[in-house]
This record gives C-alpha cells, sequence and structure tokens, in this order.
C-alpha cells in the first residue's frame, strides 16, 4: 500500500469558487461565451420604409414626418424607391421644359389671378376683340352683331378663347340651320294635311271653293301667304263671305289692287320700322324673309 504521502501528490489540486473556468479551444462553453459572428440577415440595414425586397414596408407612409402626411395620398401610388424616383425625375422635366406653365385658378382664385390665366391662354383683354361671323348661315339669314355681343359677353368672362368662340358660333348656325329646315318641313306637311282635309271635305268643289276664298281674302286685304290662311277654318269662313259679296267687288288674283296690296306691304316690312314683322325682316329671320319675297312675287 502506497504511503499516503504520494497519494495527495497524485490528487488535482482543488479548485477554488471564486477562480474563473479557462475556456478550451473548440469547446461547447467556449463558443456560447464567444462574440457571435453577423449573419447576412442578420447585418441588412433597415430604414424602417423597406422590406427586404426593396419595397417600401408596410405603415412606411405613417413613419413618414408630419411635414409630408398632407401628400400620404399621393405617395401611395409608388411601390418602391426607384417608382418614386422615376416620378420626381419625370416632373423636373415637365416644368423645365414648360417654363411658361401656369397653373389653373381654384375657386378662391383672386380676380387677378383669373386674368392673368386667361390672358396666358389667349382670351383677349377686351371683348371687342372677339370677331366671330359663321361662314354657314342659313340661306336668307342676316349676321346680328348687337345681338352676337352677349354671347361674346359670357365668353370673355368665361375664358373661352376666340378660336374657341368661333367654333361655337359655326355650331349654333349649323344647329340653326337644322332647326330652320326641320320647321319648313313640318310647316309644308302641316299645310299639306290642311288641303287634303279641305279637299276631302269640298271634294269636286274644292277648287271653286277655294278659288272664292282667296278672293274673298285679296278683296279685304288679307294675305294669301300668312299662316292664318293655311287653316281650313279660314279658308272655309273666306269660302262663306264670298257667298255674301257681289261678283263686281271680288278682285281677281291678277288684280293690280291686289299687287299693291301684296307690295305696299312688302315694303313696309322692309322699310317701316313701326311694322311688326321689321326687325324679324332686319334680323335676317328666314320665314319673314320668304314672305317678303312671296309678296315681291304678287308684283
Amino acid at each position: 500500500m502506497p504511503p499516503l504521502h504520494s497519494m495527495e501528490e497524485t490528487t488535482a489540486p482543488a479548485v477554488s469558487d471564486n477562480s474563473a473556468p479557462v475556456a478550451e479551444s473548440g469547446s461547447s462553453q467556449g463558443s456560447m461565451l464567444a462574440t457571435p459572428t453577423p449573419t447576412p440577415e442578420s447585418a441588412t440595414t433597415s430604414t424602417g420604409f423597406l422590406n427586404e425586397k426593396g419595397e417600401f414596408s408596410q405603415g412606411w407612409i405613417d413613419r413618414l414626418p408630419k411635414e409630408y402626411q398632407e401628400n400620404a395620398a399621393q405617395y401611395a401610388n409608388f411601390k418602391d424607391l426607384p417608382s418614386l424616383l422615376k416620378s420626381y425625375s419625370h416632373a423636373q422635366k415637365m416644368l423645365g421644359g414648360k417654363a411658361n406653365a401656369v397653373q389653373i385658378p381654384g375657386e378662391d382664385a383672386t380676380p387677378e389671378e383669373r386674368t392673368e390665366f386667361f390672358r396666358k391662354i389667349g382670351v383677349p383683354e377686351d371683348v371687342k376683340e372677339y370677331s366671330v361671323k359663321p361662314s354657314n348661315l342659313p340661306e336668307g339669314a342676316a349676321w346680328d352683331t348687337d345681338a352676337i355681343g352677349k354671347f361674346n359677353e359670357i365668353a370673355h368672362a368665361n375664358g373661352v378663347t376666340p378660336k374657341a368662340m368661333e367654333q361655337i358660333v359655326s355650331a349654333y348656325a349649323e344647329y340653326a340651320t337644322v332647326m330652320t329646315e326641320k320647321a319648313q318641313l313640318a310647316e309644308k306637311a302641316q299645310n299639306d294635311a290642311n288641303r287634303k282635309a279641305l279637299a276631302d271635305e269640298w271634294g269636286a268643289k274644292y277648287d271653286s271653293n277655294l278659288a272664292l276664298a282667296k278672293r274673298a281674302a285679296q278683296s279685304v286685304g288679307a294675305d294669301l301667304n300668312s299662316p292664318g290662311f293655311s287653316d281650313p277654318a279660314v279658308v272655309k269662313a273666306f269660302q262663306r263671305l264670298a257667298s255674301h259679296i257681289s261678283d263686281d267687288r271680288l278682285v281677281t288674283s291678277d288684280s293690280p289692287a291686289t299687287q299693291q296690296i301684296g307690295r305696299a306691304r312688302a315694303m313696309s316690312i322692309m322699310r317701316d320700322e313701326s311694322n311688326p314683322l321689321y326687325a324679324k325682316y332686319r334680323a335676317g329671320d328666314p320665314d319673314t324673309a320668304r314672305l317678303v319675297t312671296d309678296l315681291l312675287k304678287q308684283g
């Protein structure tokens, strides 16, 4: 049996409770204590606005500074930084290429701002600078410069350019032509219907009764071309009147008195300002112009 002192020499020295353990190279204890090496995922820097795909992260607009929040709705249209930069570059090119660009005045714009905007888009400074006369006026119609003045005032107050006003007036002239043609067709259709009604009622006596009605109307100075004489009731009234007038008092269709009545009335319409049709004739009303022409043909 070996001596006690030799056993003590072979025993491992005791370790104090306060002594720090020594980490061995490659041991699991050493790897836990060492500073971890950054991985690519943990090393990715993030501003809080972009995700790992380079797109704007969810809720990035809410993290913008307060002064940018008022345009948040516009920023929401962009999904990533390149699209935002592209839009910005395009806007800069637009501004640089259009130095004379103007801003459309809003509802709260001052009169001066509206005037400046109108000036830049070509609205004349004076309403008198509108000089518009359509080239497609209906046949027999005259252009009333005084009447169009009110339209020019409206156009000037609302920023209508002379070119646009020219197109508006031209379109109106086309409209007036169409409406006149429709009115003429409607009048003709009504007159045809009225003649048919008389023909159906009078039968074989239509021509003779109509001739009597015309002679009676001419005897009292009635206008055979007036719209009233196309009314069957009026024609029948004159036909009945003829039966109460002696033949020597009835005029014929080629009577000088008849010619004088037609010519005199035409002259009155054209020259007498107190005539109810004078203003319409001077304004180029097609119906009145046609009436004057028919009256003159009687002479």
